[in-house]
């Protein structure tokens, strides 16, 4: 990893896409519209995530490099470090 996007490559693999965050939270909302119970810990979660990708004071803010690296291994720890991040068939790379 480069250090100067250390922060931000961590993030894309932890983070879920855009699209999906907008998908929870029309689900979370029609279900609350249907009287359907959304678990406080879902909606708490999406908070949390939705303040990481705004540009607002988030719980991410301030956190060392020593953390991104402890964070890095124990996303990884069970990778071997030469394999690559992501495996795409054979089949996938003729295209």
């Amino acid at each position: 990893m480069n250090p100067e996007t250390e922060v931000s490559d961590l993030l894309s693999i932890l983070l879920p896409p855009t699209r999906l965050r907008i998908w929870l939270h029309k689900v979370f909302s029609d279900k609350a519209e249907a009287g359907q119970e959304v678990p406080e810990d879902f909606t708490k979660w999406l908070g949390i995530v939705e303040r990481i990708c705004s540009d607002l004071p988030s719980d991410i803010d301030g956190i060392t490099p020593e953390q991104w690296k402890w964070i890095e291994s124990k996303i990884f720890a069970n990778r071997p470090r030469q394999a690559p991040l992501l495996l795409i068939p054979e089949e996938v790379k003729a295209y």
